[in-house]
């Protein structure tokens, strides 16, 4: 290790304090956790040169690996926590790391990684150690991390910044903000971007200190400064566009604070910023700081001075010790590009010798980066920024490419072509949509989900014809910021011609500045960024007398959603669909409670050859059916009754499905929809349990009429009934072959949009959610496959059930906060895979997994009511950690399903009832598991009775099943249950 680095300042410091917002350790107490997890990463096979990405929240845990790294010679890859999992995924395989570090147990990347968990507990594992850290042999050329920053073509690129890259600039850092005993670092930055740098290392001194803000802390911008005034911090560091949301007795508090060092860095620093911070001048250093990841952090700074409080623009200032500035020409020829050179400049990028041979040049004889900044010299010889020579762009601190983006939404499939550009301060997309496909913000938003982190995604979406193009024939970036202009203007509309508005809605106008906001517009769709959204946020909790979370205005993004919250807060319910008062004499309109559909004519685009499901679901003549209710305040005639079911049946194409045989053939056809006639039957006569028998009675003679004409015969069923005054209880039942097990909650989410008038995007049709399922799902195709091979190959035992009680019946477990369907998924096959194991001591098993289609050839159809229940089979090896089992069975379906397209189900029952020889092998080979899992996905707490009864049932029924157990596992509220239903 080099002398006098960081790490060996850790050894030698004393007095050192670092806390979190649950963890407060002394000097000695640090240094014990950085030696056990130092020793840790060792027995884990962790070596000197190793780059392990971090995939982790700033915690005292993580910033001890991160110097426990850093003992050993090896280099962090902090990843963000919330990036999708194939961006996740990318930078891992791209790395080739064989370890991931991570603070969360149920972390799905889908790599082939060995994954290592770093929980609270190991705090407490090193007191008891007791291991001293130590520092081995490195060279300084090494790296020391590596991040990874949007590419030109479309993939992130990994900066390399070694040992002696970091010790350099932390030097420079201190010369530039001397840091001694008794002060204290903020960290509240999120690892994977470099300002965090800073606030990891800055603070190790004799008697420094870091507090280490969490995740919702650092999350909430808009009150830095009181964690600040809080934590007793005296160096800081922030954006300008989170320093402008502070009020000006924010900035009062700040300047009788400890503060004494605020680094604002990451984007342009407007004069009228200088200002707003002025009070802190006579108290506190406060500098505009510039740097490229690419040279390790900050290059340049200002400090600011009274006199900067009346200047123009504020210089980006002039270089730290160690760092010199070139110049190289600019095609636009107004400024000169920045190069910048000097013992902070990366070793370049990881495994791409060509970005690095392009970005990296020797100019006046010594290596340089090539910034493609625009800059100039003020008089006082500081450099003034003027912007990019190419379309990078910069948002909140983080410097994106558009090309990753616009590949990204190219591979939608949805958009032909695309530009994204910034619009006074927003992410804007203009896009030509692909034929055929009705693209919608929404929509496009929608799918970027899982492939691109969230600040990345474009907030105004502007469609057009064709792009307007300069006279050389190249696209017009300032015709397509016109357009974008042009849009946003005929959006907001003139204030004179929008509907009175209330207090709440005038105030949301101001603070957006949008005069034509609506009430139900949601606030995305104006492409307001999240500071925008952050500065609203904080005058509304002025306004509304309360204090609210951060992303309060992404959870509620309209102005109806505002005021329903608000007034359920102040005990006033308040609903979109008001009840009106019941008059007698209208109680002789109810009629038989059956309400009457009306199809039209056959629509011939939207017939299909039928799924696999309903060609066997209508041969065996399956008897099942979901059931789904819901209440509805109104007046008699039920009136809005009949409104909402016309919205959600001319939505949901199921609805208007039947079945048709032509010959060999099943066919779905799906028709127009002529009417829909309301005549609830009127129940209020009757007591709870009459009005409950009523309904079931006339759900189930609904069902056997279904059930004896499952072709040319309606498929779905709509009843009403009156309970109280005022309100109509609707019911709609759906037979298994135009729905799912999961389609509940697909409705649940169809229904609560109809209430709110949101049904504008129709989902894609069943034929061409079919039609990509048929490209990738050939019998020989899935044959061939090597995981097929594989799971052929297993020894016997995979696939012997052992007589033993898995679960003892049921298994009930707590649930960490926003659990997403993956995870969910995961962890059940994990517990019952991991529980069957131990339980049966064999060395592995096979099991089937049943699951839902929602993405193919990145085309998604999350609202497909009648979309196609597939089965997933993996197997698992004892001795296999939970995270690598979860990872290895998350890589598998993410790529073998929805990555490649497979679907074993099509292939093995194309041709059903009949089957060939290789659908009998295949079928073979994929279906014997003795383990079958079925996730049946999200269940009210009001139904959770009658889902255990009816698991109490199948259990009955499947008393009998000799060569599988079986379990049914779902989600309530914050419980997930997993049941084991056979092979008791």
């Amino acid at each position: 290790m080099m002398r006098d680095s960081v790490y060996q300042h850790l050894l030698e410091a004393k007095d050192l304090s670092v806390s979190d917002a649950t963890t407060n350790l002394g000097g000695e107490q640090f240094k014990l956790l950085v030696g056990h997890l130092e020793a840790m990463l060792l027995d884990e096979g962790v070596r000197g040169g190793d780059v392990v990405p971090l995939v982790c929240e700033p915690t005292v845990v993580s910033v001890a690996a991160i110097f426990a790294l850093g003992m050993i010679g090896a280099a962090y890859a902090p990843i963000s926590k919330h990036a999708p999992a194939s961006r996740q995924r990318f930078v891992i395989d791209n790395l080739g790391a064989k370890r991931v570090l991570t603070d969360d147990a149920t972390l799905l990347t889908g790599s082939n990684a060995h994954y290592i968990l770093l929980d609270d507990g190991l705090v407490d594992e090193s007191a008891e150690s007791a291991h001293d850290p130590v520092t081995y042999p490195v060279s300084p050329k090494s790296p020391a991390y590596v991040i990874y920053t949007s590419g030109t073509t479309g993939t992130p690129k990994g900066v390399m910044v070694s040992f002696e890259n970091l010790e350099a600039f932390l030097r420079a850092l201190d010369a530039m903000a001397p840091f001694g005993r008794g002060d204290r670092y903020l960290l509240s930055t999120e690892l994977q971007f470099d300002v965090s740098v800073s606030e990891i290392f800055g603070w190790m001194h004799d008697g420094g200190g870091l507090y280490i803000a969490s995740a919702v802390q650092a999350k909430d911008v808009g009150h830095l400064p009181e964690l600040i005034v809080e934590r007793g911090v005296t160096h800081a560091a922030t954006s300008p566009g989170v320093a402008g949301l502070w009020s000006e007795q924010q900035v009062s508090n700040l300047s009788r604070s400890s503060l004494s060092h605020l680094m604002i860095a990451g984007e342009a620093f407007p004069s009228s910023l200088a200002i707003s911070l002025g009070p802190l001048l006579s108290h506190a250093h406060v500098y505009n700081c510039y740097g490229p990841t690419e040279t390790t952090v900050y290059v340049t700074y200002h400090e600011l001075f009274p006199e900067d409080l009346k200047a123009p623009s504020i210089p980006i200032g002039r270089t730290l010790n160690g760092t010199r500035v070139h110049s190289y020409p600019s095609q636009r020829g107004t400024y000169a590009c920045l190069a910048i050179s000097g013992t902070q400049v990366a070793s370049g990028y990881w495994g791409d010798e060509e970005r690095t041979s392009e970005c990296f040049k020797i100019i006046g004889g010594e290596r340089c980066y090539l910034t493609g900044d625009l800059v100039s010299t003020d008089k006082a010889g500081e450099l003034l920024f003027h912007g990019r020579e190419d379309r990078q762009l910069e948002i909140n601190s983080i410097r994106l490419e558009p090309a990753e983006i616009e590949g990204a939404i190219i591979a939608t499939g949805l958009v032909k072509r695309c530009y994204v550009l910034m619009v006074d301060g927003a992410l804007c997309c203009c896009y030509i949509r692909s034929d055929g496909w009705a693209a919608s913000p929404s929509a496009l938003r929608g799918a970027l989900g899982s492939a691109l982190p969230e600040y990345a995604i474009p907030r105004l979406w502007v469609r057009l014809d064709e792009f307007p193009l300069t006279l050389n024939g190249k696209v017009d970036l300032s015709a397509l910021a016109s357009e974008v202009r042009r849009y946003r203007k005929e959006m907001d509309g003139a204030e004179s011609r929008t509907e009175p508005a209330d207090e709440l809605l005038a105030f949301l106008r101001k603070e957006l500045d949008c005069p034509g906001l609506k009430e139900e517009d949601d606030f995305l769709d104006y492409g307001f960024d999240s500071l925008r959204l952050i500065g609203a946020t904080i005058a509304l909790e002025a306004f509304s007398g309360r204090h609210l979370p951060a992303g309060y205005l992404y959870d509620h993004p309209s102005a109806s959603a505002v005021r329903e919250d608000l007034d359920m807060a102040r005990g006033e319910t308040s609903s979109h669909l008001q009840p009106v008062a019941e008059k007698e004499e209208n109680a002789s309109r109810f009629g038989d409670g059956i309400v009457r559909v009306r199809l039209g004519s056959r629509l011939e685009d939207c017939c299909y050859d039928s799924s696999i499901f309903q060609r066997v679901y209508s041969t065996i003549g399956l008897d099942s059916f979901i059931t789904h209710a819901l209440d509805v305040s109104e007046d008699v005639p039920g009136t809005l009754s009949m409104t909402l079911l016309m919205d959600i049946m001319s939505y949901v194409e199921a609805m208007r499905t039947r079945l048709h045989k032509d010959g060999e053939r099943l066919l779905s056809q799906v028709f127009s929809l002529e009417d829909v006639e309301v005549r609830p039957l009127d129940l209020r006569g009757k007591d709870k349990q009459g009005q409950a028998q009523a309904i079931d009675g006339l759900i189930k003679e609904e069902q056997k009429k279904i059930l004896g004409h499952l072709c040319d015969g309606d498929l779905s069923g709509v009843l009403a009934f009156r309970l109280e005054e005022g309100r109509t209880h609707v019911v709609l039942t759906l037979h298994h072959c135009v729905s799912d097990g999961a389609s509940n909650a697909i409705l649940s989410t169809i229904f609560s949009l109809a209430q709110r008038g949101k049904l504008v995007d129709a989902p894609p049709h069943m034929r061409d959610y079919l039609s990509s399922l048929r490209l990738h799902s050939s019998t020989e195709e899935i044959l061939a496959h090597p995981f097929t091979q594989r799971l052929a190959s297993l020894p016997e035992e995979a696939y012997r059930l052992v007589d033993v009680d898995v679960l003892r019946g049921t298994l009930v477990m707590q649930l960490p906060d926003n659990m997403s369907l993956d995870q969910l998924l995961m962890m059940c096959a994990n517990e019952v895979t991991k529980r069957y194991l131990a339980a049966a001591s064999t060395s592995v098993v096979c099991f089937q997994m049943l699951f839902n289609f929602r993405q193919i050839d990145g085309r998604t159809f999350d609202l497909l009511v009648n979309d196609c229940h597939e089965t997933m089979t993996y197997f698992r090896e004892a001795g296999v950690s939970d995270l690598d089992f979860m990872n290895r069975l998350f890589g598998h379906l993410s790529s073998f399903h929805y990555g490649e397209g497979h679907s074993t189900g099509h292939a093995i029952y194309s041709l059903f009832p009949k089957m060939t020889k290789g659908q009998m092998r295949l079928q073979e080979i994929y279906e014997r598991a003795p383990l079958n899992i079925d996730f049946i996905g999200e269940v009210d707490a009001g139904d959770l009775e009658e889902t255990l009864e009816s698991v109490e049932a199948l259990r009955s029924t499947l008393r009998n099943l000799k060569k599988q157990a079986r379990f049914t596992a779902f989600r309530c509220q914050d419980k997930l249950y997993i049941l084991q239903v056979s092979h008791i």
